[in-house]
């Protein structure tokens, strides 16, 4: 099955709203995932360059760039680890799972996230985790302890020193004043 990597999925609206692109241009039989959409068959060149065009006036990405695609499914995995997977994460560290999702080691998964996105894969989770941190502070549905637990941090006080390193703010001056800061995760 042809397979389609698309950057800047980062959410299920995102999800429709490539499918109900596909659906437009009356592609059939496709499933869409975050950052995927698998075809039954090949799209020809016109299909593709209009594919291309109408996902980029919606802010997404038609990537076909062997390391470029890498890179987003290494972003698609990091988002799930965080995002959707909180209590259903394997029982072992991001790097032995992102280094057994793809069959490769670690330390070559990171130097090439790295060489393209000027910044360690370390680095984009930190800042993927406080853009959740700021997301559920603003919901006001948990206290930061279930939060600190939720993101994998050792325990509250833990993440409020990483929140206020990070923002400048504690998580309650953020909670009280400021959440309206939360950044667009395409934009981290």
């Amino acid at each position: 099955m042809p397979e389609l990597v698309i950057k800047n999925m980062v959410c299920q609206r995102c999800v429709m709203a490539v499918e109900d692109l596909l659906k437009e241009m009356q592609i059939e039989d496709f499933n869409v995932d975050l950052g995927f959409v698998l075809l039954t068959q090949d799209l020809n060149d016109i299909q593709k360059a209009e594919l291309k065009e109408k996902l980029e006036s919606r802010g997404f990405e038609l990537l076909d760039d062997h390391r470029k695609v890498l890179i987003e499914q290494i972003k698609v995995q990091l988002l799930d680890w965080v995002y959707y997977q909180a209590d259903k994460r394997p029982q072992t560290n991001l790097s032995v799972h992102l280094a057994d999702h793809f069959h490769k080691d670690y330390s070559s998964l990171s130097r090439v996230f790295s060489s393209v996105e000027g910044q360690t894969i370390e680095r984009y989770l930190a800042k993927l985790k406080m853009e959740r941190a700021k997301e559920l502070l603003v919901y006001n549905e948990l206290d930061l302890g279930d939060i600190a637990h939720a993101l994998d941090y050792s325990n509250a006080s833990y993440l409020s020193a990483q929140f206020k390193k990070e923002t400048g703010m504690t998580p309650t001056e953020f909670r009280r004043n400021f959440s309206h800061l939360r950044k667009p995760l395409d934009a981290i």
